[in-house]
């Protein structure tokens, strides 16, 4: 990867942050010290609810606000960036986004977040005020 870019995605950040609560607890998003797995096989992740996301990229990588002191070469954050196409949202920070050759492709991968982010948020609230399917009704298996 050539490029790299940190943006600010408030609905990508704040998923980010919905998930790890469901998934770990709230504590995940205070103290840091709750241990979340990063493994290849067992870490948290974005799913994409629409088509044509769900055939770019089945999942976006994600970690805890913590990782970004990780000065290890097994960051999560580096793994993430390797295992989901050059995205990674960090929860209630931004998100990181690498281009094989250029900005454009970083850029891209951020906006992609955002937008995965804003229609799962969409079907959340269409499932609290009208009682719509859940979010989970639409993420791929």
């Amino acid at each position: 990867q050539n490029s790299c870019m940190i943006t600010s995605s408030p609905l990508a950040t704040a998923e980010g942050m919905a998930i790890l609560a469901e998934e770990y607890g709230m504590e995940v998003l205070l103290d840091g010290g709750t241990k979340i797995p990063y493994l290849a096989e067992d870490h948290p992740v974005v799913k994409p609810i629409d088509g044509e996301a769900i055939y770019l990229n089945p999942r976006v990588g994600l970690v805890d606000i913590s990782q970004l002191a990780d000065m290890t070469p097994d960051n999560p954050i580096l793994n993430m960036l390797r295992w989901y196409k050059g995205c990674c949202i960090v929860a209630g920070y931004a998100v990181i986004s690498t281009g094989e050759a250029t900005l454009e492709q970083a850029a891209h991968n951020a906006a992609s977040a955002e937008r995965i982010a804003k229609f799962r948020s969409e079907v959340f609230i269409n499932e609290k005020l009208l009682n719509g399917p859940p979010v989970a009704m639409f993420e791929p298996k």
